[in-house]
């Protein structure tokens, strides 16, 4: 059976191959950087919890209990730590810097440092939380200077964090804010001595409209010159002088289902480019004070949008810096009344495919935990109570998770120019080629365009509607 399925993707691999040699290959130098891997990755990891938002943020917040700040003091207390290590945990989190200031959250950071070492003392690995937004409504209090860091209005209103208005989004490419978040990560190392940094919401702090700040255009115009020598980027754009290049209006392409402007293609490769530019940076300056440190990100995982041109998202560059990354996608679990599996299998995949474990949110349905411990490496994240028998499981039997071989031996192919300048029918094609996979038990990975290199494990390369195939990587087919 599970040989007929194959041949039978065989076929349909053939049918879908549209091929174009319209774009160039992505990769950086720095993404091929390799380093060893904090050793504590390799054990069983089930993160217990979280109290990661600090108490000026939970009050600012609103819609908060009379009993807020006894509520916040009990989650910090020896109680919960207990109850953590009792259920199985091994992993949890808690606050370091949420976006206020560091005078306003200064507080937060001592309450914070008691938890932090009181995880240490019962064994725990901790992780400590550093937001992507400011709270300028203290943070400029104590550094006005700051406001050159924002993100200007886009279309008459600040660039701001949903409908909390009060967190505004600073540009990450300004060297000042830069300064200031490796400033923080110093704090937590020589303070908390954290295991792990979670950097909340990469993909919201690259939304486009932040890419509209003077200094973002600035840099856009120099990757261009630096990309393309004036005769390539003549032959990319029509002319050679970028210097009055400005990006293209987000609202009006929005709802665009392709990008065939070389500006907005380019646009949205500058994006990609430095928000793993940020997170390469933040993990070299973390590894250099202490290797054994972990880096985590949250950009969600493979959701079915154009996570290139949404928010800046394409994972080997993104991953290729970190060890950890979050999936909270809401794909919660589930087999609909109509047949379809619901899941985090593909983005545990990608977790697979560029060494990163995955935290998820496994607690909000049953069968949440025996898909993390079937799919994911070597992590449950953040069960429920009721599951503790099957914490205890993957407890007992970690031998058969830890260094586990992957055997598939089909690939699907997310190429980036394809998924990125196309924002529907190369991910319909290659989400429902997936879920044939998942549905029909037949082992695969989600590879990148830097994969090709070796496809030797590889009987079946799927490339579904993956559109823009540059020459080389057509080579290496």
């Amino acid at each position: 059976m599970k040989n007929a399925s194959i041949k039978l993707i065989k076929i349909m691999t053939f049918l879908i191959l549209i091929l174009f040699f319209n774009c160039s290959d992505q990769k950086t130098e720095d993404s091929k950087t390799t380093y060893k891997k904090p050793a504590w990755l390799k054990e069983a990891i089930v993160h217990a919890g979280s109290n990661q938002e600090p108490l000026i943020f939970r009050v600012r917040r609103g819609g908060v209990s009379t009993q807020i700040e006894e509520e916040y003091l009990q989650a910090h207390s020896e109680e919960i730590v207990k109850e953590a290590k009792d259920f199985g945990g091994t992993y949890y989190c808690t606050h370091l810097y949420k976006g206020f200031g560091l005078k306003a959250e200064q507080e937060e950071r001592v309450l914070g440092k008691k938890f932090a070492d009181l995880l240490h003392r019962y064994g725990f690995k901790v992780g400590t939380y550093v937001g992507s937004t400011m709270g300028y409504e203290t943070f400029l209090l104590e550094k006005p200077e700051a406001e050159d860091w924002l993100a200007p209005e886009y279309m008459g209103a600040p660039v701001i964090y949903s409908t909390q208005y009060f967190r505004r989004r600073p540009y990450i490419g300004h060297p000042d804010y830069v300064k200031f978040i490796k400033n923080i990560v110093k704090i937590g190392i020589e303070e908390y001595k954290t295991d792990l940094f979670h950097f909340d919401n990469p993909a919201n702090q690259a939304r486009p409209e932040v890419f509209y700040h003077p200094l973002a255009i600035k840099q856009f115009r120099e990757f261009l010159r630096k990309k393309y020598s004036p005769e390539i980027l003549k032959k990319r754009l029509g002319f050679s002088n970028a210097n009055l290049v400005v990006p293209p209006k987000f609202s009006a392409l929005r709802s665009m289902q392709t990008f065939d402007d070389p500006i907005t293609q380019e646009w949205i490769d500058f994006r990609c480019q430095k928000l793993a530019d940020y997170y390469g940076e933040m993990a070299r300056y973390i590894r250099s004070m202490n290797p054994d440190i972990a880096v985590e990100i949250n950009p969600h995982g493979i959701t079915g949008v154009n996570r290139a041109w949404e928010s800046s998202v394409d994972f080997p560059r993104l991953l290729a810096h970190t060890d950890v990354f979050v999936c909270e996608d809401g794909n919660d679990a589930e087999v609909t009344e109509d047949g379809r599996l619901v899941s985090n299998i593909r983005s545990y995949k990608i977790g697979r495919t560029l060494n990163n474990v995955v935290f998820n949110g496994t607690g909000s349905t049953p069968i949440m935990v025996p898909e993390a411990m079937a799919f994911n490496n070597v992590c449950i994240g953040r069960p429920g109570r009721a599951q503790k028998k099957y914490i205890a499981f993957f407890h007992k039997n970690f031998e058969h998770y830890r260094d586990a071989d992957n055997i598939a031996d089909v690939a699907v192919l997310r190429s980036f120019p394809s998924m990125a300048y196309n924002s529907f029918t190369t991910h319909q094609s290659t989400i429902l080629f997936e879920q044939v996979l998942i549905q029909a038990k037949i082992p695969f990975d989600i590879i990148f365009d830097d994969n090709l290199k070796d496809l030797s494990k590889y009987s079946v390369l799927v490339l579904a509607n993956q559109e823009s195939l540059s020459d080389g990587n057509l080579d290496l087919i």
